[in-house]
């Protein structure tokens, strides 16, 4: 290579990494120094860009607010631009959640294409140079994204698990960047003859803190589907190794980039100080009782009851006797007592349940972090229709408990509660909120609909309860006539008292995945397949497209209706679309939300 254009090159790469072998003429040019301020420009450029797609779900989330604090009306302009655009966005799109979650995507994605590609020198080295500079930023996005005690819960109404999708998305983004800035100047490495360069502290930093971000993403997009524990453990070991070797690959002070470093371990740092000093204060004098439920439930009811939590919202759940460093998170559905219900799929659930089934009651110290979750307020709407599927139910149970404790004999609001199951043996993992919902004072004003897709002719009871499960002689799936359906639709719109149930047109379990069968001692011996404390059941699968269209096509204009659901993914798609397209100027005013994590 001609001296000349070693000595440009050299310009380009010493700005980032300061080296041995490399001419420190290089480090102290003029050209340099424009290629950092037009770096450092182009991360506060970054920084605005963010912050002002920030403002506009905050923006957007109070404007929300604003307009539905009245009762709706169809001549408000406003809230007639708002219906039709969130008639757009809350759709469901291919490998997203919503339209409205791919426009963020959209806008994240131009942002990153735009800094990066302007105000660069356009060589080999000079992009490599811009795509680590953009990898720093973004990898500060990734960590604020992930943080549990997010600002943006109380300014956005969404909390960490609801930004876990762009979480993911800033993350996959990172790493992008990463293999281009590190292929690329091993490229520019090769070309000048510097392999002397790969001995340097500062560039073996440099790769440690690569293979380290990989273990981050491999333990994120691989391993977390295989073995969750392990993938947390190689998850954070792996962060702290990337942010400390990085650190040293970037040492010098005057970039700016080590006190961006600073900053992630800093905001990192913090929420787990936070965290753990809540589980160690809340583990004082707390333990958890524990009791198996059929089909690999496991209801967990905690001593003492951490301050704000309230049903369906959620709470990372410490017990060592079953894992001494692992918490996990779950929903909770009461809290007089404080009362989780888990569903067993491996790790901890399994051994939680293998536990509790091998020693059940059992008492043992616990404590939880949280709570955690965002969601709205059920008593201000007109009418709330609560889907599930499967132990999705945590989350609706607690809502409709917990809005039927704060309502007056007076209130007018109405419920409806939807739950499929597989097993008619599921329907004992919530006994005593099934009991509270037909007993309740204001029970008048809650309809229960439960569906079993799976059941037998003889359910088991507490007198038969030790049958073979795959003895059982499975019963014929009765089909609804249109009569039959119209009354069923009727009655849970109207907001009265009635035995009869609804369900989805999906997969209605959430997961269940163990079959251990557990005796459903706490079931009513006298109860038949046709009912269930009072509660009618039906086989089969309901349409929740036609459940929902029919509360809202009972509604005035004038009244609020809030949908939420908890469940498999193709419960939320049907419930998410079908909300979607009854959002009219003209009609009632609709809110959706679908309780799941991440997008």
């Amino acid at each position: 290579m001609p001296s000349a254009q070693l000595v440009s090159a050299s310009n380009t790469i010493t700005e980032s990494v300061p080296m041995d072998g490399i001419s420190k003429r290089g480090w102290n040019s003029a050209a340099a120094i424009i290629r950092t301020q037009q770096n450092q420009q182009q991360l506060r450029y970054f920084a605005a860009a963010i912050c002002g797609l920030i403002a506009v779900f905050i923006l957007s989330h109070w404007l929300h607010l604003l307009l539905n604090h009245r009762s709706p009306q169809s001549n408000n302009p406003v809230r007639a631009i708002t219906r039709k655009v969130r008639k757009i966005l809350i759709r469901k799109v291919t490998g997203l959640t919503s339209s409205g979650h791919a426009l963020v995507v959209a806008s994240y994605v131009a942002i990153n294409l735009s800094l990066t590609f302007t105000n660069v020198t356009i060589s080999i080295s000079g992009v490599a140079n811009r795509c680590g500079w953009m990898l720093v930023a973004n990898f500060c996005l990734v960590v604020f994204l992930a943080l549990k005690n997010t600002p943006l819960a109380i300014l956005s109404a969404y909390s960490y698990e609801r930004l876990n999708g762009l979480h993911q998305i800033a993350g996959y983004t990172t790493f992008a960047y990463l293999v281009l800035h590190a292929s690329m100047y091993t490229d520019a490495f090769f070309d000048m003859g510097s392999i002397a360069i790969f001995k340097t502290a500062s560039v073996k930093a440099g790769i440690v803190a690569g293979f380290g971000f990989l273990g981050v993403v491999f333990s994120a997009a691989i391993v977390r589907h295989i073995w969750y524990e392990a993938f947390f453990v190689m998850h954070v070991v792996c962060f702290m190794v990337t942010i400390i070797a990085a650190s040293f690959h970037q040492s010098d002070l005057s970039s700016g980039l080590l006190v961006i470093f600073s900053i992630i371990a800093g905001m990192w740092g913090a929420d787990r100080l936070v965290r753990g000093s809540r589980v160690l204060v809340r583990s004082i004098n707390n333990h958890a009782t524990i009791e198996p439920l059929p089909h690999g439930g496991t209801k967990i009811v905690l001593a003492k009851r951490p301050k704000g939590a309230i049903p369906g919202k959620h709470c990372f759940v410490w017990i060592p006797a079953i894992r001494k460093f692992e918490s996990h998170p779950f929903t909770i559905a009461a809290t007089e007592p404080m009362e989780f219900v888990v569903n067993a799929c491996d790790g901890f659930t399994r051994d939680l349940h293998k536990h509790a089934t091998l020693h059940p009651g059992a008492k043992l110290m616990a404590s939880v972090d949280g709570p955690y979750g965002t969601f709205p307020d059920p008593l201000s709407f007109d009418k709330v229709v609560l889907i599930a599927g499967g132990s999705g139910a945590t989350f609706t149970f607690g809502l409709a408990i917990n809005m039927l404790e704060r309502m007056t004999l007076e209130s007018t609001n109405h419920i409806a509660f939807i739950w499929a199951v597989k097993k008619h043996d599921n329907l004992s993992w919530f006994t005593n909120h099934l009991q509270t919902l037909k007993n309740h004072p204001n029970a008048s004003k809650v309809n229960v609909a439960l569906y079993v897709t799976s059941v037998s002719s003889n359910p088991p009871t507490a007198e038969n309860s030790d049958v073979d499960e795959e003895r059982m002689i499975p019963s014929a799936i009765a089909s609804l006539d249109g009569d039959d359906e119209k009354k069923v639709i009727a009655t849970l719109t109207r907001g009265t008292s009635a035995d009869s149930g609804a369900d989805n047109n999906v997969d209605p379990e959430k997961g269940i995945t163990i079959s251990q069968h557990v005796p459903a001692n706490r079931m009513p011996s006298n109860e038949s397949l046709n009912s269930f404390y009072g509660h009618n059941l039906r086989p089969g699968r309901p349409d929740t497209a036609t459940l929902i269209r029919g509360a809202v096509s009972s509604a005035q204009r004038t009244e609020k209706i809030l949908v939420a659901a908890c469940g498999p993914s193709g419960l939320m798609k049907t419930v998410r679309n079908t909300t979607a397209s009854l959002i009219s100027v003209d009609g009632p005013g609709i809110e959706l939300h679908c309780e799941q994590f991440g997008w």
